[in-house]
C-alpha cells in the first residue's frame, strides 16, 4: 500500500497517485517482458486507487509498529484492486472527480463491493492526457465569465504587438494563489485567437513533484511544438523531430540534442558520453537556437507556469533573460 497526502498533504495528491500507478504498470510491463524472455513466465499487477479520509499514524503493538492508514477509504482501495484486470489501474468515483481532467479514463460502471451497501462506480485509467494545467482541465467543465483585468489584458496585448514588431518581451505575472494569473494568460490566448493573430503558443508546466526532472517545462513545449502524443514510440518521436526541424531550416546540428531532451536515441554517441556540464550547454544551445529560429518565422509565445516549482536546469536557461 502506498499513501499520497500523508504524512504531508498536497493539493494534487490524487493526480500524483494516478501518475505513480501508471508508472508502476509501465515498469511492470517491461519487467514482465524480460521475465518472459529469460525464464518463460509473465508477471502482472493490479492497482486500485481511492481518495478520502483515513486515520493515519503508527499502528501496532510493542513488537511491531508501522506507519499506516486505516478506514473505509483504504478498504475500498483494496476492493478496487481486486476488481482490476491484470495490468490495469482502476479508480473510485472520488478519485475520478479530482484527477479525470488529466487522464483518459473508461467508465466500468457500478460494481457491488463487499462492505458497501450501495454499488460503487469504477473507472479504468487508460493513459495521461499530456501535461495539463489545472485551468485547462477546469475549462472543459466550463469557466465562470471573466470579470475585470481589462487593464492587465490590454497591457499584455500591447506587449505582444511590440514582440511581433521584433522587440522581444519577457513578462512575469506574480500574485497570490488563486488570484487569476493562469486565467489572465488564458484570456490573452483567446484574445489573440479572436483577433486572428497567427501565433505559436507553447506552454510548459512546472510541477511540485517535478523539480528533480531537468528541463521539465521545456520538454512540455518541445512535445507540443512537434505534435508528439503520449502514445508515440521512439521512432515516431524521432521522425517528428527531424521532419519539424529540417522544415524550419538551419537546425540540423541541433537535432541530436533535441532528441536527447525527448529521451530518445540522439543519433550521436558523443552527446551521451560527454561530461554532463558540457552536454547541458549543448542542450541549452539547441533549445535557444530552436526558439530563435521559430521566432524568425512567426510570432512565438513561450509560457512557463508555476515558476516557484521550476527545476534548476530550466532556471539556468531562463535566468539570463528574466533577471536582466
Amino acid at each position: 500500500m502506498a499513501l499520497f497526502g500523508a504524512p504531508i498533504a498536497h493539493e494534487d495528491s490524487p493526480r500524483r497517485a494516478v501518475h505513480a500507478a501508471l508508472g508502476v504498470q509501465r515498469a511492470m510491463q517491461d519487467f514482465g517482458r524480460e521475465l518472459q524472455a529469460q525464464r518463460g513466465f509473465h508477471l502482472q499487477m493490479q492497482i486500485g486507487l481511492n481518495t478520502g479520509l483515513v486515520v493515519v499514524g503508527k499502528i501496532g503493538d510493542d513488537l511491531r509498529m508501522d506507519y499506516t492508514a486505516v478506514g473505509d477509504t483504504t478498504n475500498l482501495a483494496a476492493r478496487l484492486q481486486q476488481l482490476a484486470e491484470p495490468g490495469t489501474v482502476v479508480i473510485s468515483e472520488a478519485t475520478h472527480k479530482l484527477a479525470a481532467g488529466f487522464f483518459e479514463t473508461r467508465d466500468l460502471g457500478e460494481h457491488s463491493v463487499k462492505g458497501h451497501p450501495e454499488p460503487v462506480r469504477v473507472y479504468e485509467v487508460l493513459r495521461t492526457r499530456g501535461r495539463r494545467t489545472r485551468l485547462e482541465a477546469a475549462a472543459e467543465r466550463g469557466l465562470t465569465p471573466r470579470v475585470g483585468r481589462d487593464r492587465e489584458l490590454t497591457t499584455l496585448l500591447d506587449l505582444f504587438q511590440q514582440a511581433k514588431a521584433g522587440h522581444g518581451q519577457v513578462i512575469v505575472i506574480t500574485g497570490e494563489a488563486c488570484i487569476g494569473k493562469s486565467r489572465l494568460v488564458l484570456e490573452l490566448r483567446r484574445a489573440l485567437a479572436d483577433a486572428g493573430e497567427t501565433v505559436t503558443w507553447l506552454e510548459g508546466q512546472c510541477l511540485s513533484f517535478g523539480q528533480a526532472m531537468p528541463f521539465l517545462p521545456v520538454i512540455d513545449q518541445l512535445r507540443a511544438n512537434f505534435g508528439i502524443d503520449e502514445a508515440d514510440g521512439e521512432l515516431e518521436i524521432i521522425a517528428k523531430v527531424e521532419d519539424g526541424m529540417r522544415r524550419m531550416g538551419d537546425l540540423d546540428a541541433h537535432i541530436p540534442a533535441i532528441r536527447y531532451l525527448l529521451a530518445v536515441d540522439p543519433g550521436d554517441a558523443v552527446l551521451s558520453a560527454i561530461e554532463p556540464v558540457v552536454r547541458r550547454k549543448q542542450l541549452v544551445d539547441a533549445v535557444l537556437a530552436l526558439s530563435l529560429r521559430g521566432a524568425q518565422l512567426w510570432p512565438l509565445i513561450l509560457v512557463y507556469e508555476d515558476l516557484h516549482w521550476i527545476d534548476t536546469s530550466t532556471e539556468a536557461l531562463l535566468a539570463p533573460y528574466w533577471m536582466r
